[in-house]
């Protein structure tokens, strides 16, 4: 076996699916074997020698796309707390801290790399961002003496981890990929305003990441309209409210992890309409979470990469760079990754990754419960151009369709019961605590992740988090939708190395 996938050996082998006796499974999950399933998911896809090689920018030519009018709506309340309320949360108190956190300086833009390699290109290209603070969280696998001279960066050695006082901490084995979790954290704690979570083998193919991004949500952006996709009324059950978004990026081929396969039936590619939408004042879209496609080899789950892609060939992916970015509204999902999404301030409540499920599942489960508790804030989730370049290091795919099972298994039947659940009343602590009590109850993952959901919610409050407050959809999202505009997306080539493009 690779070393990749062996697993800490204080890690309880295949932990996440050992589901307790008492709890009542939903009859829409179906329980996969434990032969079926690998040990608890570590950095899978991560061999432990080599740091990949720094890729080359990709070239895209550039086309012509449909001219986008002005939209010009009414005022709305504001969703968020008063600007004030941010402003006058407690002042960091360093008593206490360790010497080397003393030091650390507060600044309001972060960028989150998990890693179990020594020092990359990719990583030092990220932490040339002016203006950025770079935080690599490490784990029982990175290298001792990891480090870098940039003052900018700030490791988490698992050391340093346990001197934090953080209560996930304890929640949390080694050897996973949530491990994130302490750095995501840690950043709220020292100022964050803006969280950029990204991979150790993504190497920037932007000169800063506000050419892909959007880094105020609260700016008027007359120069970078955005679409929203304006779901038609869906009659037939099988029809489920999920997207593609790779499809607006030219690549109606491919599709994301966490994409339920059951979404490729062609029945799936005509339930949507675009219509215009501007952020800034007067508007209804608030793209607290932005989502950044990857060319090269992007994040494509083992089906296609078992299925479509050819033996010894790498794949070489482009999407367009041309093309507006589109935002989806309150009922239709997509799913979204740890590897290049951009998290404003009154979403870091949600970057909590399970760790009772599978390194593969993981972020998913997170960016489908998170984006059903966006909806009740008035937020939503963008897709943007790419803005890295992945040579993604060879690993065992089958090992990767195993690790994936859940969501080919599960993702339909957690996306049905996130869109119908009926939330309680109370504050976003309240129905994040009840979300991952029933994805608990329902099989999704573990008791661990449920507990650790208290832990995480403690210490944001222990750390002085403003959390947004709850507003009714019908006022959150009163002036969402613009002119509807006809925008046909390009169909890219898709392209395998030393092959013909397909």
């Amino acid at each position: 076996q690779a070393s990749h996938v062996q697993q800490a050996s204080h890690v309880q082998q295949a932990s996440h699916v050992q589901q307790a006796s008492h709890v009542q499974q939903a009859s829409h999950v179906q329980q996969p074997s434990k032969q079926a399933m690998p040990s608890h998911g570590g950095w899978a896809d991560k061999p432990e020698a080599g740091a990949p090689k720094a890729p080359q920018k990709v070239a895209v030519t550039t086309v012509q796309h449909v001219r986008l009018n002005a939209v010009t709506t009414p005022a709305l309340t504001s969703t968020t707390e008063p600007a004030a309320a941010k402003e006058n949360a407690p002042k960091l108190d360093k008593s206490g801290m360790p010497e080397w956190e003393r030091r650390v300086k507060s600044t309001d833009k972060w960028i989150l790399v998990g890693t179990i390699h020594d020092p990359t290109e990719p990583i030092a290209t990220m932490a040339a961002q002016p203006g950025w603070t770079l935080c690599v969280v490490g784990d029982v696998k990175t290298p001792k003496n990891w480090s870098m001279p940039q003052e900018n960066i700030v490791y988490l050695s698992v050391e340093r981890q346990a001197e934090l006082g953080f209560k996930i901490h304890d929640k949390m084995p080694f050897g996973i990929y949530g491990r994130k979790n302490m750095g995501y954290m840690f950043a709220i704690k020292h100022g964050a305003k803006v969280i950029y979570d990204t991979d150790d083998d993504n190497e920037l193919i932007v000169d800063g990441l506000a050419d892909a991004f959007i880094l105020d949500p609260s700016a008027k952006l007359d120069a970078k309209s955005m679409l929203i996709y304006k779901p038609r009324s869906v009659q037939k059950e099988s029809q489920r409210p999920l997207v593609n978004p790779y499809a607006h990026f030219g690549q109606p081929n491919f599709w994301p992890r966490g994409l339920p396969l059951s979404c490729l039936l062609p029945q799936y590619m005509d339930t949507l309409d675009y219509t215009q939408s501007l952020t800034g004042p007067g508007t209804s879209v608030r793209p607290l979470v932005q989502q950044g496609l990857a060319n090269g080899d992007p994040d494509i789950d083992a089906v296609y990469r078992l299925t479509r892609k050819r033996s010894g060939n790498k794949i070489d992916l482009t999407f367009d760079t041309e093309a507006p970015g589109v935002t989806l509204p309150p009922g239709i999902l997509a799913p979204f990754n740890a590897q290049n999404t951009l998290f404003h301030y009154d979403s870091f409540w949600g970057l909590m990754l399970s760790v009772t499920t599978t390194f593969r599942v993981t972020d998913i489960w997170r960016s489908y419960w998170m984006q059903r508790i966006l909806w009740d804030i008035g937020g939503t989730l963008s897709f943007q151009i790419p803005s890295v370049y992945q040579d993604r290091n060879e690993h065992n795919y089958f090992y990767d369709f195993v690790e994936e099972f859940r969501l080919y298994n599960n993702t339909a039947g957690l996306t049905k019961f996130l869109i119908e659940w009926d939330a309680p009343r109370g504050d976003i602590y309240v129905r994040m605590q009840a979300v991952a009590d029933e994805l608990y109850q329902r099989g999704y993952w573990l008791k661990g992740d449920a507990d650790l959901m208290k832990a995480w919610i403690d210490d944001l409050k222990a750390i002085g988090y403003v959390p947004p407050r709850i507003v009714p959809r019908a006022d959150a999202f009163s002036n969402l939708f613009g002119k509807k505009v006809e925008y046909i997306p390009r169909s890219l080539p898709t392209t395998f190395a030393d092959t013909r493009s397909v």
